[in-house]
């Protein structure tokens, strides 16, 4: 981070008589900023699902305009009743890291089972 000398000068009130201290401060940077917008929630499976990491939810907050890279994902939890249960990912291609978004149409994920889908 960058460092600064903090001086500061104090002396007696009608007299010569002054001290001065100085320290350096060093700032450190902020971690980022994460979330992704309107949070947990559930969506039907007639609805497209919009999942939102854009600024203000992810932020560098020591360079507002920093180009953030957004690893999404997308896992299948829970499979519905008579399906098969092995599958960990949920077989959509995730959006370029360089998109701070991700809209998943109406009807691609099966309705009958849960899935979780997220941004690192």
């Amino acid at each position: 981070g960058a460092k600064s000398v903090v001086r500061c000068t104090g002396c007696l009130s009608g007299t010569d008589n002054c001290g001065t201290v100085q320290l350096m401060v060093e700032l450190e940077n902020e971690p980022l900023r994460g979330a992704i917008a309107g949070g947990d929630r559930a969506v039907g499976a007639d609805s497209d699902l919009s999942i939102d990491a854009c600024y203000p939810a992810f932020q560098d907050p020591d360079d507002p305009s920093a180009a953030l890279v957004f690893d999404w994902w997308c896992e299948y939890v829970e499979a519905a009743a008579g399906s098969a249960g092995n599958a960990t990912a949920c077989g959509l291609a995730a959006p370029p890291t360089s998109l701070c978004n991700w809209n998943i149409a109406a009807g691609t994920l099966s309705p009958l089972n849960v899935y979780t889908c997220g941004v690192n």
